[in-house]
């Protein structure tokens, strides 16, 4: 074999020491700066996308805030509609009430002139079947006729006892 020959020792050495070299120097110059700069483009890259991502979760939650404030002015606002419409519907409702109760009571007052008016009516006509009935009776009873203004006076002093019996 001859690399294991004593006497080519010095020229392989020698060409050990030049390919080593070349190789060292190709890898010092050449291979280590591309890697470098690669690993600085990658570094480079993953922290703008750390940034980036960082400035985006800080958007992100301004924006959250601002949604969060708006919803909270929505359902204030919400919330005053709500109540102005009740306060509306709660204002129609008693204007209702007061209208249909104004309309019950008026209602009650005709009924009760037009029954004011029927008593008033019928005590006329009972004073007249009274003096009618009372004239039949007495004289069927007595088998004389009475004085009209005789039975008439009658008639009112009786009525006149009974209203100061019922009051």
């Amino acid at each position: 074999m001859p690399q294991l020959d004593v006497s080519t020792y010095s020229s392989q050495l020698f060409w050990l020491f030049i390919c080593f070299s070349a190789l060292y120097v190709f890898i010092a110059r050449v291979t280590v700066p591309r890697i470098a700069s690669v690993l600085g483009v990658r570094w480079e890259r993953i922290e703008g996308t750390l940034q980036r991502a960082e400035e985006t979760g800080l958007q992100a939650d301004l924006v959250r805030e601002q949604f969060e404030e708006i919803l909270a002015q929505a359902r204030t606002q919400a919330n005053k509609d709500v109540m102005s419409s009740l306060k509306a519907i709660t204002q129609t409702s008693t204007k209702r009430k007061k209208e249909i109760a104004d309309n019950v009571l008026s209602r009650i007052k005709e009924t009760e002139d037009r029954i004011d008016k029927r008593k008033e009516q019928a005590q006329g006509e009972l004073r007249e079947i009274a003096e009618i009935v009372t004239s039949s009776i007495i004289e069927k009873l007595v088998k004389s006729k009475i004085k009209p203004e005789d039975l008439v006076k009658a008639i009112d002093d009786i009525i006149v006892e009974q209203k100061v019996a019922l009051c």
